[in-house]
């Protein structure tokens, strides 16, 4: 019940604007929380120890600053705002504390009876991986924005729904995953249907996620993007399964290993510890496979496997639960086939070509996601892959056949803007009855996202247009 009168008074603050930014007290509990938000807005932090609330008085100042507490955040208010801030949560009667405030010097101070008891310079962010000022000095690959040389518009959209569905990339995918599930200890898993593989840790009352991502022909091309774009896609399978990722791990193949391609990998090891420390997970890399292959085009693949944690033992699913339920697309929707499913079957594929990819931007969506599934926001989650986002949304309806209704963009060719396959978009979908909090808190984020329709009990449309029945697409999909 407080979690759901936290959620309004949330959706109410924002709407209001009287909170400029806003942390969960999580891993490390309020010292991580205070630190995140100062190297977000390089500012420094000062906080009094005494007005902290304690839930239990015999906590002492450590367990204080790092114990990890459900349903309590770290909010920063402008200068002026708190007395709105301070009616809104007597309103829904949410305890509040004014424990200190926003400093110019760079540093986070814990003072106490006029003491600073503890003081962390914005520069040990360093360690952590989130600090703006690491990410400025990455070496990362650049990602220049193209598009393709071709129009589909000729291709009728029930003969690119035919093609891509019943394409060979695609149709084992479910085969595959039950496979996976059913080898898990804890027996088969379908019923969860999310993103990453899961195994659920009954005693523990948590589950673990694992997801693996491989993209064999960014691979060939540059392995370095292929890379990036493989461990943003792990990390987002997991937090799309209501997951922290917590580790991740690397596995190279190298086809030819001549000392070229072996000086390659040590490259790519090092860029993939460093995403790893943008990310803030645990890195291993492992030693790579090696395949000797003369008078053949040689080539390095990159594996990425990413593990999370899901508190409790019923993560997110990327199944559609309710038919009403408003769907929407998180991030910024294709603009191009090139290197598509769609593409590939109609013969037109481009071997070079490297969709653009901002890493950036996806921390955000990545951060925005696992913010919505801890306020309880949202109701299934699913990245977009292989496909596109007609394949990916027709897949949320997989398990209890439900359809969908959507609109395309008018300013997007309808083909391109269902099976383009540009990293970085995830389709989620909110009750009515959340739908405010969820656009209020999308809009406080400044977060890039679009309506695209809602859940229907069976028929799949499009730009009103009837595609034919969840059932029916199941068949060519299967």
């Amino acid at each position: 019940m407080f979690a759901k009168q936290l959620d309004f008074a949330l959706g109410e603050l924002l709407k209001a604007e009287v909170i400029a930014e806003v942390e969960p007290l999580n891993t490390l509990g309020l010292l991580k929380a205070a630190l995140a938000i100062a190297l977000r807005w390089n500012v420094g932090i000062s906080i009094n120890a005494h007005k902290i609330p304690l839930g239990i008085d015999s906590c002492t100042l450590p367990e204080v600053l790092i114990s990890e507490t459900l349903n309590r955040l770290l909010v920063i208010s402008p200068l002026g705002m708190e007395s709105l801030l301070e009616v809104i949560l007597e309103k829904w009667d949410i305890p509040y504390s004014k424990i200190g405030c926003v400093e110019e010097n760079e540093e986070l101070q814990i003072e106490m009876d006029g003491k600073t008891l503890v003081a962390i310079n914005l520069e040990v962010a360093d360690r952590l991986g989130v600090s703006k000022e690491h990410v400025g000095k990455s070496s990362m690959p650049i990602f220049e924005k193209s598009v393709g040389e071709w129009n589909s518009s000729n291709v009728a959209l029930p003969d690119a729904i035919r093609l891509v569905l019943s394409s060979s990339s695609l149709s084992p995918k479910i085969w595959f995953r039950e496979q996976f599930d059913s080898s898990l200890l804890s027996g088969p898993n379908l019923s969860n249907s999310s993103d990453a593989g899961i195994s659920v840790l009954t005693e523990a009352k948590r589950c673990i996620a694992l997801a693996q991502v491989l993209n064999p022909r960014i691979s060939q091309i540059d392995s370095d993007k292929s890379l990036i774009i493989s461990f943003a896609e792990a990390t987002r399978k997991v937090i799309c399964s209501g997951g922290i990722p917590m580790q991740a791990s690397l596995m190279p193949a190298i086809f030819g290993a001549d000392n070229e391609q072996k000086n390659k990998v040590v490259g790519l090891e090092q860029l993939f510890y460093q995403v790893s420390e943008l990310w803030g997970v645990a890195a291993a890399a492992q030693s790579p496979f090696v395949k000797l292959r003369e008078g053949h085009h040689s080539a390095i693949f990159s594996a990425v496997s990413v593990l999370g944690v899901v508190d409790g033992d019923a993560p997110l699913s990327r199944s559609f639960r309710d038919k009403g339920d408003m769907i929407y697309l998180l991030g910024n929707p294709a603009t191009s086939l090139a290197g598509s499913e769609l593409e590939i079957c109609l013969g037109h594929s481009n071997a070079s070509y490297i969709p653009f990819f901002d890493i950036y931007q996806e921390l955000r969506l990545q951060k925005a996601l696992l913010q919505l599934y801890r306020l309880g926001i949202l109701n299934s989650a699913h990245s977009v892959g292989r496909g596109g986002l007609f394949t990916s949304l027709v897949e949320c309806g997989h398990l209890n056949s439900l359809g969908f209704d959507i609109t395309t963009d008018s300013e997007i060719e309808t083909n391109t803007f269902l099976f383009g396959e540009s990293p970085g978009m995830a389709v989620v979908t909110v009750s009515p009855s959340r739908e405010v909090q969820f656009i209020d808190f999308m809009v406080a984020l400044q977060q890039n996202f679009r309506t695209l329709g809602h859940v229907t009990k069976a028929e799949i449309r499009v730009d009103d247009i009837s595609c034919g029945f969840i059932n029916d697409l199941q068949k060519l999909y299967v």
